[in-house]
């Protein structure tokens, strides 16, 4: 061996490799075990050849010195940065030449580097060369080893360690403050990015992370941090941001180094559950010059929403909407889907652009854009506000009509609709299953000024939609649309979760097509005509565009079906079936091939609550198939689903990828989540487990997977009566 290879450069093909001068060194150190020194003058040098330092004011006595030394040396070390408050700080500058060390000429890199590490606590007597002249300098050395982190905070998946040299030298700061690892669930949300620096938290200065520790660990009344940090970049200002550490989602934990271990070595850190104390009845209603603002601000909220773990594919973890209040009593809010697209995660209301309540999520429809909250009202004794009233109009908007939006900064604004058109949204499958709106009827309204969303009223108040957002695939592109979800859905979706019945559906995707299709594929006059007495916006057919495999549906229809009337009710609104669906068995009247028959058929009952229920093993997450999976990619799911991987995680390096279904461990079969749990609960740390896995395609295969228990614990999160709880397995510490 005669040297590392150090780094390459792709566009030249070129590598880079370091000689073994230092790697020689800590060999020896390490056969003999005695520790491998590094001191250090907390500065950079750079090496410059002879011309460069001429320009600096090098004299010509001393390049003839140094060169007389070695003549295969082309230049000498020159000081590119010294770092804050360091052992040199104050004493060397930039664009310094070091001419020796204690009398020894040092030119190069191993020189220094062995001096140094001889040398740590003591002074050394440095000679430069200034701006043309000599001087002598003392400097001490450090001990590299000693200001390098060797400890983190781990609060949940985010991750605070002590500042490095590394740090320290790319923002040009003191090596003081905690930096940012990994902003992870709680810090992500607050918008406290990676590798900030916190320097304050609650006005409390923290210079490292037991500093922070103490802070958390420290009792309090709100829910809510206030940390200042700096951002690369922005080194010579501060920001601030409020975040919210809680036990639901994770546990905590302090880690130090141990050379001698294979694991650093973990202690459990216990932190406060807080109980916010809100003063219900305090906060005033707002008040508005404008009659119509009056009415309906007040009922108005914004929802921000916070995924811990990912579930159903959901494509980010943040996210922020408007809803509305529709039952004060019972504190219900509805909220578009793309706000809250699962049931799992925090849910925070802000009433009024200032008072903050939780909430949970306790509906979530399965084929609309629509998900409901529930507040404790008991928090809002003494502010009185009317809920508003959602018409049941079906047809046209009315002429008269007024969006009031939720700005961004709390701020709300009447903005009058002067058009509206009817159209129908309609999605291309996504490539992930995931939640997205079916085919439905909305509204476009075209110059809609920018807001976080908001309802259509009239002049009284009366709500006739409610201006949503919907996400939605586009080739593998997440977009987002804006438009007016009608009001009677929404009422139907509010009076389907009070009934506490599951949603029944047909499993079936239903589209418009033109009733001269229907003709020409053998619509009998006598149905002809039935179509033809409809008003001309009604005249059209529902088409059987897809169904769901397995299911009742997809035993007694098919692709291309006309679904002409339910219950001898003639149809052709996506709505209408829909609600005339919820029963526990229907007779759909279709044509096929030219033919008019009856069909009974038993809608599936589906959960309004979403999924449940995760495990995560070796740092990948497990969870039942969701219903998307067998509408948008029409196969049966079997086993259990992979939904996430950590990054580097055991189950990441051993490639046990997303989007495809575990149906056996060591060849002992799986259909859901107690059984895969009770395999590999079996599983010691680093026993080979064998994966049997199925794609969406169908695709057979095996992987194996070496479980590691200290850092890739075995845990569950699961939905009780009494909220989102997380259990531990095995091997958590």
């Amino acid at each position: 061996v005669v040297a590392l290879n150090a780094a390459a450069n792709t566009r030249t093909a070129s590598s880079f490799f370091l000689p073994l001068y230092r790697v020689q060194h800590a060999l020896k150190r390490l056969q003999q075990d005695l520790p491998i020194t590094r001191g250090s003058l907390q500065t950079l040098f750079s090496h410059k050849p002879y011309r460069s330092l001429t320009r600096l004011g090098l004299p010509e006595s001393l390049e003839n010195e140094v060169r007389a030394l070695d003549e295969s040396n082309t230049g000498m070390l020159t000081v590119s940065q010294v770092l804050p408050e360091g052992v040199a700080d104050g004493k060397l500058e930039e664009g310094d030449i070091l001419y020796s060390i204690n009398s020894q000429i040092i030119a190069n890199y191993v020189q220094l580097e062995s001096l140094l590490d001889e040398s740590i606590g003591q002074s050394l007597q440095l000679q430069v060369v200034r701006q043309g002249k000599l001087l002598e300098l003392t400097s001490e050395v450090a001990d590299l080893h000693a200001i390098m982190p060797d400890s983190f905070l781990e609060v949940g998946d985010t991750i605070f360690q002590n500042m490095s040299i590394q740090h320290s030298r790319a923002m040009n700061l003191p090596q003081s403050g905690v930096v940012v690892m990994n902003p992870g669930f709680f810090l992500t949300s607050a918008g406290i990015p990676q590798s900030s620096i916190i320097t304050e938290i609650d006005g409390i200065a923290v210079t490292d992370i037991d500093d922070v520790r103490k802070v958390l660990s420290a009792k309090r009344t709100s829910k809510k941090l206030v940390a200042r940090f700096i951002v690369p970049g922005r080194e010579f200002t501060s920001s601030l941001a409020q975040f919210e550490i809680n036990n639901r989602w994770f546990q905590h934990r302090q880690c130090q180094r141990r050379d001698d271990q294979r694991f650093w070595d973990c202690q459990p850190v216990s932190l406060p559950d807080v109980e916010e104390q809100v003063i219900a009845g305090t906060e005033p209603v707002p008040g508005f010059k404008d009659p119509l603002l009056n009415r309906v601000a007040p009922a108005m909220v914004r929802v921000d929403f916070h995924i811990p773990y990912s579930a159903d594919n959901v494509y980010a973890h943040h996210f922020t909407g408007i809803g509305l209040v529709l039952d004060s009593e019972r504190g219900l809010v509805v909220v578009d889907r793309n706000t809250v697209p699962i049931g799992l995660g925090d849910a925070q209301l802000t009433f009024f652009g200032s008072l903050l309540l939780d909430a949970e999520v306790v509906f979530l429809h399965p084929a609309h854009n629509i998900a409901l909250l529930k507040y404790d009202p008991q928090r809002l004794q003494g502010a009185e506000f009317p809920p508003l009233n959602l018409t049941e109009q079906n047809g046209d908007l009315p002429d008269e009509l007024y969006m009031v939006g939720y700005r961004a900064d709390g701020t709300f604004r009447k903005h009058a609709v002067d058009d509206s058109s009817r159209l129908t949204a309609g999605f291309e499958s996504p490539s992930l299953p995931r939640f997205q709106q079916s085919v439905v009827d909305v509204f476009g309204i075209a110059n809609m000024p920018p807001s976080l969303g908001g309802p259509l009223v009239d002049a009284s108040g009366d709500v006739h939609a409610l201006w949503m957002s919907f996400a939605y695939q586009d080739n593998q592109e997440i977009k987002q649309q804006e438009w007016a979800m009608p009001a009677r859905i929404v009422r139907e979706a509010l009076r389907l979760y009070q009934s506490g019945q599951d949603f029944l559906s047909l499993d079936v995707t239903l589209d418009y097509r033109p009733l001269a299709l229907a003709r020409q594929l053998g619509m009998p006059d006598h149905w002809l005509e039935k179509f033809l007495a409809l008003p001309a916006a009604s005249r059209r057919v529902l088409y059987v565009q897809q169904l769901v495999p397995e299911t009742d549906a997809a035993a007694k229809l098919r692709v291309g079906d006309i679904l002409l009337a339910i219950d001898g009710e003639l149809v052709t609104d996506l709505f209408e079936v829909e609600k005339r669906a919820q029963n526990p068995e229907v007779r759909i009247t279709i044509l096929r091939d030219g033919e008019v028959s009856n069909v009974r058929l038993q809608p599936s009952r589906v959960s309004a609550l979403g999924t449940q229920r995760l495990v995560n093993w070796a740092g990948a997450t497990f969870q039942e198939p969701h219903r998307d999976i067998a509408l948008y990619k029409g196969v049966k799911p079997a086993g259990v689903y992979i939904s996430d991987t950590d990054q580097g995680s055991p189950a990441l390096w051993d490639r046990l990828y997303r989007n495809r279904f575990v149906t056996a461990v060591d060849g002992v079969a799986v259909s859901n989540l107690d059984e895969f749990l009770e395999q590999v609960n079996k599983k010691q740390q680093d026993e080979i487990t064998r994966l049997s896995l199925l794609t969406m395609g169908g695709r057979k295969g095996i992987v194996s997977v070496q479980p590691e228990y200290t850092f890739w614990p075995t845990f569950e999160i699961r939905r009780t009566q009494s909220g989102w709880e997380r259990v531990n397995y095995g091997y958590d510490q």
